[in-house]
């Protein structure tokens, strides 16, 4: 990621992003009488009963934050190829002409049976129609200059086959691929969507101090969240997007600035504004308890919106028990 980030600042580049998620089935757990492993449960015995962040944080990172009560199993991926801007205007084509010939016109959920029928007539027409007469044809073009892929789900050997040719740089991936991947997920599915409860839950009420090491855990996913969160970056100009990628800030530009922080223009023509959207600042820290309640706040400052860029998404007040 920080070597495509690398490329895309260096160059006069726009991004095609394709993405989508294939379910097979449903599933939810039950709310009582749970089985953990006696390893799971071990782990929150020895657990202190004060509040000691660096134990807490471990167990945190074996175990996680949260675990899912219910949720969708199957597969999904996601792609972001890094488009020369300069090659595609000098062939006359555009972002849409690539997505065109790649075969992806997929962004919804949907079964199998649907990727495969979608991308059955797939290949040298849709290429042609593009601008272009096939993806080796693109390939060689340099219009296309890198992809990252996040792929989740599908047999060992078929990711590893994706993997290869990601790596490769010989071949394009396209939804031709993407469709021979989902026909493994019904072997090796993965949970696509959850609806999350917080690890904590999972304390049995008999442990010694169980009610304690509750509060220890949720006060640890709280610390544990806000140490990696992307709040702490300053933000990226002229309406690029910060990313915490391996805890070092990082900034995916639009497609008119470059730079560590999107503040050198690509050209002179430029538009006169670029839509900023907003992004929340760091949350507050947890007023006093009173009445068994308190609440903390965060500000949508990080940017704040601007040149009709959209406002942060969620509430700025947090209510919480204590």
């Amino acid at each position: 990621m920080n070597e495509f980030l690398k490329k895309a600042k260096e160059m006069n580049s726009i991004y095609l992003h394709v993405k989508s998620n294939i379910q097979l089935g449903t599933f939810q757990m039950r709310k009582r009488d749970l089985r953990l492993s006696d390893t799971f449960l071990e782990e929150i015995k020895v657990l202190p009963s004060t509040y000691e962040k660096g134990e807490y944080f471990k167990f945190l990172e074996t175990y996680g934050t949260h675990y899912s009560q219910r949720g969708t199993v199957g597969g999904k991926y996601e792609l972001i190829y890094l488009l020369d801007n300069q090659t595609l205007q000098s062939h006359g084509f555009t972002a849409e002409d690539v997505n065109t010939c790649l075969g992806f016109n997929l962004e919804a959920t949907v079964n199998v049976k649907d990727l495969a029928e979608a991308t059955a007539d797939f290949k040298a027409e849709q290429c042609k129609t593009s601008g272009f007469k096939n993806t080796i044809e693109m390939r060689e073009s340099g219009v296309v200059r890198d992809v990252v892929s996040l792929i989740q789900g599908g047999t060992t050997a078929t990711l590893t086959k994706l993997n290869e040719l990601l790596s490769s740089n010989v071949h394009l991936i396209d939804a031709e691929h993407y469709s021979e991947w989902a026909a493994t997920l019904p072997q090796a599915p993965v949970v696509i969507r959850q609806e999350l409860t917080p690890i904590s839950e999972l304390v049995p009420l008999k442990i010694p101090d169980s009610r304690i090491k509750k509060v220890n855990l949720d006060r640890a996913v709280e610390d544990y969240v806000a140490e990696y969160s992307a709040c702490k970056c300053k933000p990226c100009l002229h309406g690029g997007t910060v990313m915490l990628i391996e805890g070092k800030c990082e900034c995916a530009c639009n497609p008119f600035y470059k730079g560590d922080a999107c503040e050198i223009p690509k050209s002179s023509f430029i538009p006169v504004q670029t839509a900023t959207d907003g992004n929340w600042n760091c949350w507050s820290s947890w007023s006093m308890c009173q009445n068994r309640e308190r609440q903390r706040t965060r500000e949508c400052n990080n940017p704040a919106p601007g040149s009709d860029g959209k406002s942060c998404p969620g509430t700025s007040v947090e209510q919480g028990h204590c």
